[in-house]
């Protein structure tokens, strides 16, 4: 709410309080002041009177007290809940019975003036401070929320709210606090009641209708691909955008594949920028495309851009989406039936993004004079095109950064121009589209007819070569330095490990296989370790290591990280399990997730216990600490477990040199 929106509530509450102050004491003597004149009824004191005792802090704080506290504080609630229907049902009737104004007048009559005083001061002392409590959080939240912002000091906001409860008492006397208390024990239960109401169908929406955003390599879209494309075919009903990079030259990963591909596939929108203004900007523009069609939005990044960074001009910050439910909710159900009515309405809607794409400005068509050569730059390329033209490009260009392919914009450049240039980063996805849409035969240029590498990141220079262009100059490649290879670092955990296995399986059993898996022990591959004979995919160590050893191999040891573990791993553990393989598998614990960032892996101090619970014997889950003193610990417990006939793992804990230097510095 606004600061004017919430003055606006407290300002109406206010004087709906002061309506009935007037209206029930206006007629009010002395002894209407301070009894009402005895003419309430006593369950209307008593209705008011939880309602006097009842605020916000009953239904947020005292059940968050509850649960923090495993339910201990409940014996003071149910104490509270007693005292109340006491003071309900039996002093209430018995004050208006002896005709008393207060317990303290019953203490004076029953047991003297001394019992009177003391009651009324223990009274005097707990009233106070807990009215200088609520009226201190009544200003505190009206300052948060309405004073601050206009620039009104605290103090005055104090003497404000003071001013109106003293005009509120001084006006309407007990009767008027009786009324007003009635009214609000009422609200507050009937907001209880609506809360609960509109709490119970918020929990109901497990798609919210919230923006998400989820950020993967482009073998992590491998992994995602049955959540992908089946997205598309449920459809969004928040803003949806997955951002893949892909990595042309495989500088850290598997394999060079495209993720435009799967954009093409599951039939969504794709976005691919140049630069990092564009990135920012398409961003913005893949959300609002999302939530327009109801429909996920890939965008499509490559090495450059996701190992690059600039100043971009930022905008405005977008509210939050409110709750909502999806329109169509069948269409989350992927059965048969559904499928097929929401295929066709996909089917229509690719017809309409691409409509949406030739109007893109992401997707830019440029004049040149020179139309004996057209080119089609997506992306990145774009870039390196305009490197070779830095004072403009003579040959018409099509700037291409938004997906489906514009087919209108693609046939324009074909028919001004006697050949094509496709200049694309990663796979010939356009090249083979460009082929299939132009009604006339011309000649297309690119990574299929070999003018670009086949393979690898596009560069400036590789972009010249296809233009026809002379090689810039270059330097020498310099005969000092000499290329270093990535290694483990100096005193990690995963060295130790590779070590003692190494030596085991040299030494006693060299037909051993050992299967490793996707992080930063797969460096062990490389010398001087050479520890490790595979690693194909994130969860294969383990059910290669399965798969092996069904077919005879012994001894047959998987090698994972914890992190890789808890992602991919277990469900291959849990198959070795029920099968009753005959293998080692051991989980590398460093701690950490140390190729993203450094941060907890999922399993994280548990290890043991998952292992456990998939079904490992408890006898055959060993914990070592890799260390060069360990080692021969180490060896001992390599040997034991590969002569253990079935499963058995091994965890080698010890947290990552880099994670501990940093945890050490912010010690100090």
């Amino acid at each position: 709410m606004t600061p004017a929106a919430v003055t606006a509530t407290v300002l109406g509450y206010i004087a709906v309080l002061f309506a009935v102050a007037w209206a029930s004491g206006r007629r009010a003597d002395n002894a209407g002041f301070f009894t009402g004149n005895r003419r309430t009824p006593w369950y209307m004191a008593a209705f008011a009177m939880i309602g006097a005792a009842m605020s916000g802090v009953t239904f947020i704080s005292v059940p968050g007290s509850v649960a923090a506290d495993s339910f201990s504080y409940m014996q003071m609630v149910a104490g509270f809940t007693v005292g109340q229907l006491i003071v309900a049902f039996v002093l209430i009737p018995t004050f208006y019975r002896l005709r008393v104004v207060s317990l303290y007048e019953y203490l004076d009559n029953r047991f003297g003036v001394k019992s009177h005083r003391t009651g009324a001061w223990f009274f005097f002392i707990s009233k106070m401070l807990g009215a200088a409590l609520r009226v201190y959080v009544v200003c505190a939240v009206m300052q948060l929320l309405v004073f601050s912002h206009y620039g009104f000091p605290f103090w005055g906001n104090a003497l404000v709210t003071m001013f109106f409860v003293w005009l509120y008492t001084r006006q309407g006397g007990v009767k008027s606090l009786i009324w007003t208390d009635t009214l609000k024990t009422f609200c507050l239960v009937a907001s209880l009641v609506l809360s609960i109401v509109f709490i119970m169908q918020a929990l109901g929406m497990s798609f919210a209708g919230k923006r998400a955003l989820v950020c993967m390599k482009h073998v992590g879209l491998n992994v995602a691909a049955d959540a992908f494309v089946n997205s598309a075919m449920t459809g969004a009903n928040g803003g949806l955008v997955v951002v893949a990079a892909d990595d042309p030259s495989m500088h850290s990963s598997q394999n060079e594949q495209d993720s435009r591909f799967y954009g093409k596939f599951a039939l969504v929108p794709t976005f691919e920028p140049a630069d990092q203004q564009e990135a920012y900007d398409m961003a913005k523009a893949a959300f609002d495309l999302s939530e327009r069609f109801r429909i996920p939005v890939l965008m499509r990044l490559t090495t450059r851009m996701a190992h690059s960074r600039a100043v971009v001009e930022t905008g405005e910050a977008r509210a939050e989406n409110p709750l909502s439910h999806p329109e169509q909710p069948r269409q989350w159900v992927l059965m048969p039936g559904n499928s097929r009515v929401r295929y066709q309405t996909l089917l229509e809607d690719y017809a309409r993004l691409e409509e949406e794409s030739a109007a893109s400005p992401f997707n830019a068509y440029t004049e040149g004079p020179d139309k004996r050569l057209g080119i089609v730059a997506c992306g990145i390329a774009h870039n390196y095109l305009m490197e070779n033209y830095p004072d403009g490009c003579p040959h018409p260009v099509l700037k291409i950064a938004q997906y489906p392919l514009p087919r209108t914009l693609v046939r324009r450049i074909a028919a001004e121009c006697g050949t094509l240039l496709i200049l694309e980063e990663g796979q010939p996805v356009v090249e083979e589209i460009v082929r299939g849409v132009q009604p006339n035969p011309v000649a297309i240029r690119g990574r299929l007819t070999g003018e670009l590498p086949r393979t690898g990141e596009l560069t400036p220079d590789s972009v010249r070569a296809a233009l026809g262009m002379a090689p810039r100059r270059t330097h020498a490649a310099s005969g000092i330095v000499v290329p270093r290879p990535p290694a483990l670092c100096q005193g990690c955990g995963h060295r130790d490990m590779y070590t003692a296995l190494t030596e085991v399986i040299r030494e006693e059993y060299p037909a051993g296989k050992v299967f490793s898996d996707i992080g930063c022990y797969t460096l062990g591959w490389l010398a001087p370790l050479h520890a490790i004979d595979t690693c194909v995919d994130m969860g294969a160590s383990i059910t290669m290591a399965k798969g092996a050893a069904d077919a005879g191999q012994h001894p047959s040891v998987a090698v994972i990280g914890d992190s890789t573990f808890t992602h991919s791993g277990m469900t291959g553990l849990l198959d070795a399990v029920n099968e009753r393989a005959d293998i080692t598998v051991i989980i590398s614990d460093n701690l950490t997730t140390g190729m993203t960032g450094g941060q907890d892996s999922a399993g994280t101090g548990r290890l043991e216990q998952i292992c456990a619970g998939i079904g490992v014997d408890p006898a055959h889950i060993r914990t070592v600490v890799p260390l060069p003193k360990n080692r021969e610990e180490m060896k001992a417990v390599i040997r034991e477990e590969i002569a253990h006939r079935g499963v058995s793992v091994i965890i080698p804990r010890r947290e990552c040199i880099q994670t501990a230097k940093r945890h050490n510095a912010a010690k100090k």
